[in-house]
């Protein structure tokens, strides 16, 4: 009902939202933007209804995720055909049914990832922010995922921790799990002509995010 409000008080062919929002809205328009707002921001409602826009971001978004797919497969054989870090990575034996967008390597046992219980994963997510927002990117990501007390140990760790300033190396703890992570720009990959070019260069630079990761020396695992 507020949102058939708002379209009554805006212009035909204009967001009502829009209007709204500008400098000279009516109270009456402001409120009913703002109790919406509160709606949804609460998880109380969804208002906006469905409209030619989404069905068109729907039909991109599947193509994106089949991109983003290949990509990973790609990058993926290519990793798996090489050494990183002095070492070959490998993927599980038992891998879950994923959507695509991440793939999980298996790096040796006498790692730090294995001795901390670690997982290794590339994939493709909006770029985090240590404080766990996101910033509504699309970047591709090399990360060592953590069991979160030995997230929150390592945080502790000021020599770790300069290890990972130095590398340019993100660390966060969230309600889950702790991670390390370093990320590479969608727009980057979305810069070169082909999806071979793009393959190709994924999978250069996640080798070379892998062996940073795996080069780190966290020092003894306290929690064994």
């Amino acid at each position: 009902m507020a949102e058939e409000a708002g379209q009554a008080t805006g212009a035909s062919d204009v967001d009502w939202r829009e209007v709204a929002a500008r400098p000279d809205a009516s109270a009456a328009q402001r409120v009913l933007l703002e109790l919406i707002w509160y709606l949804e921001e609460k998880g109380y409602a969804v208002t906006k209804p469905l409209t030619k826009e989404h069905l068109e971001i729907f039909h991109k978004a599947r193509e994106l995720d089949a991109t983003m797919g290949a990509l990973i497969a790609g990058a993926t054989e290519r990793i798996l055909d090489d050494r990183v870090a002095g070492s070959w990575l490998k993927k599980p034996k038992r891998v879950s049914a994923g959507d695509g967008q991440y793939q999980r390597f298996t790096p040796r046992s006498r790692s730090w990832v294995s001795r901390y219980a670690g997982k290794l994963y590339l994939g493709f997510d909006e770029e985090p922010c240590a404080d766990g927002s996101r910033r509504n990117q699309l970047t591709a990501s090399v990360t060592v995922e953590l069991p979160r007390r030995q997230g929150e140990l390592l945080r502790e760790r000021e020599a770790f921790m300069d290890q990972l300033r130095d590398r340019a190396v993100q660390f966060a703890v969230d309600d889950y799990a702790g991670y390390c992570w370093s990320s590479l720009p969608g727009s980057e990959l979305a810069a070169l002509n082909t999806i071979g070019e793009q393959t190709e260069r994924l999978a250069g630079w996640a080798k070379e995010a892998f062996a940073v990761l795996l080069a780190l020396k966290p020092g003894p695992n306290r929690l064994r």
